[in-house]
C-alpha cells in the first residue's frame, strides 16, 4: 500500500457530482481528470494527456483503450480499460456534453480549445484539489499520481472492492508486484 494516499473520504469530495457545475467545462473537466483518468482508470498523467476522442467510448460503462505508444515503457502492448465506479460514466458523459467543438481530436481542451498537455492536466488536478480542499493522508494537496495509487491503497484486499494486487498490477500496467517510488 501507498504511505501517502488521498483517504477515501478525500476521493468522496471529488466522487459527489451533487457539487459539480455541469455547465462549467473546467470543474468538469478537471474532476474527469483526477477522479475518472487518474484515480478510477489509474491513468499516469502523460498517458491521460494524451488521450484522443477515437480512444474513448461510453455506453453502459466507459471504455478507454489505451494504444500502447502513450503508455510509459517502450513495446507495450494496446490495453483497454473500463471504469469501475458509476461517477466516471457521469463526469465522461457530462465532459463531451459542454467539451467545445474545435475539430481537434485531443481529448483533453483548454479553455482556450487547444490540446491540454501534461502540465495543464498535472494543473487541473491541483485546482480541483484545491478547489475541493482535497488532502492526502499525510495532509498535503494530491498531485496526479497520488489519485492513481490511491485506487490501489483503498480497494485492495479487504478494503473497499477487494481488488487482487494482479488486477491492480494489470490496472497500472506494471511488469511486477514490487512498489516503486515514481513520483509525477
Amino acid at each position: 500500500m501507498d504511505s501517502d494516499y488521498v483517504p477515501a473520504d478525500q476521493i468522496n469530495k471529488l466522487a459527489d457530482l451533487a457539487t459539480l457545475d455541469a455547465a462549467n467545462f473546467v470543474d468538469v473537466r478537471d474532476r474527469l481528470i483526477a477522479y475518472a483518468l487518474c484515480y478510477d482508470l489509474g491513468l499516469r498523467i502523460g498517458e491521460a494527456a494524451r488521450l484522443r476522442m477515437d480512444d474513448v467510448r461510453v455506453n453502459g460503462f466507459v471504455e478507454v483503450v489505451l494504444p500502447g505508444e502513450i503508455q510509459k515503457g517502450s513495446g507495450k502492448a494496446t490495453v483497454t480499460l473500463r471504469n469501475l465506479f458509476p461517477e466516471s460514466k457521469s463526469l465522461f458523459e457530462s465532459y463531451l456534453a459542454v467539451r467545445p467543438e474545435t475539430g481537434s481530436t485531443a481529448l483533453l481542451l483548454s479553455e482556450a480549445g487547444k490540446t491540454l498537455h501534461t502540465s495543464g492536466c498535472r494543473n487541473a488536478v491541483k485546482r480541483i484539489s484545491a478547489a475541493l480542499e482535497i488532502k492526502t493522508h499525510g495532509g498535503k494537496l494530491p498531485c496526479p499520481h497520488r489519485y492513481r495509487h490511491s485506487l490501489g491503497t483503498l480497494n485492495v484486499g479487504e478494503l473497499g472492492m477487494r481488488l487482487s494486487p494482479y488486477f491492480l498490477m494489470r490496472r497500472y500496467r506494471h511488469n511486477d508486484l514490487q512498489v516503486r517510488s515514481e513520483e509525477h
